[in-house]
């Protein structure tokens, strides 16, 4: 039971539904493989689950036949599209199953228990939830009338869970408006809900972890690492195992006093000391 409610939370996030057709948009090879095995839980024949790599790789084929345990058949390549820049391959799962539709449709209009929310919240974090290195997840919609009211409804659903967020509030960036918080509790979201995503999941435990020491990074532990090689603020702080804030403290220090330099490309920063000509 609790896998299925995941999978709705992973369908609300990343999917869509008609009257015959579940789907689920991703690219997580954790949550498209669990998002497989559930399925296949529930006795739906092979034949009827497809996958369509938005790529022109046919190696990829293979790969994800493996990944995801589906016979070679059941995948194909598509052409990708989409304007938006990923890092890896995205895949959309097409499940054909009137049954499969309506039991979804259901579940995703009633009324949940609080065992049921945990994992329903799981599955929907999974897909629309983000660690984000300075000590909290964002949960975040686009900005309509739906956005806001799913966006209103996880705050509460937590509130319900005593874990601690934000109020919910609109932010705009160049491209679109998206409605959001902050969840702050992190260990109370791990211990209640967590992650399936193992990326995901990885990086919670060691955000918490870095931000239970709070330690300081040095100068000279610093400036030994992006001697070797330019670094961003993330590849920073796994290798000197400190907190956003505090490593940008004292980044922003040798900035000032000419010890290291920052290059800004997009929303990324890259420090690198004042001797590199160059960096990758």
């Amino acid at each position: 039971m609790g896998d299925f409610h995941w999978l709705a939370g992973i369908v609300r996030g990343d999917g869509y539904i008609d009257d015959r057709h579940v789907e689920i948009y991703n690219s997580s090879p954790s949550i498209l493989r669990k998002s497989v095995q559930t399925i296949q839980k529930l006795s739906i024949q092979p034949i009827r689950v497809k996958v369509d790599i938005y790529s022109t790789d046919a190696s990829l084929v293979l790969k994800w036949s493996k990944i995801l345990e589906l016979p070679k058949a059941c995948i194909r390549l598509r052409e990708n599209t989409s304007p938006w820049a990923t890092n890896s391959e995205k895949l959309r799962i097409r499940v054909s199953s009137k049954k499969l539709a309506e039991r979804m449709d259901l579940l995703l209009k009633k009324e949940l228990s609080s065992d049921e929310v945990k994992s329903f919240l799981r599955g929907l974090f999974d897909a629309e939830g983000s660690v984000d290195i300075k000590g909290y997840i964002e949960f975040k919609q686009v900005a309509n009338k739906e956005g806001k009211i799913l966006v209103t409804k996880v705050r509460d659903y937590l509130a319900m869970l005593n874990i601690s967020c934000t109020n919910p509030k609109m932010k705009k960036d160049t491209l679109k408006k998206d409605f959001y918080f902050y969840v702050k509790d992190l260990e109370g979201y791990r211990r209640a809900i967590n992650f399936a995503d193992e990326d995901k999941r990885e990086k919670l435990d060691f955000v918490i972890n870095v931000y239970k020491k709070r330690r300081k990074p040095s100068e000279e532990e610093l400036l030994l690492m992006l001697q070797k090689k330019p670094a961003k603020i993330l590849d920073i702080m796994l290798k000197v195992a400190c907190p956003y804030y505090n490593v940008r403290y004292v980044l922003y220090r040798m900035i000032k006093n000419g010890k290291i330099t920052c290059i800004k490309s997009g929303n990324q920063n890259t420090y690198l000391t004042t001797r590199q000509t160059r960096y990758p």
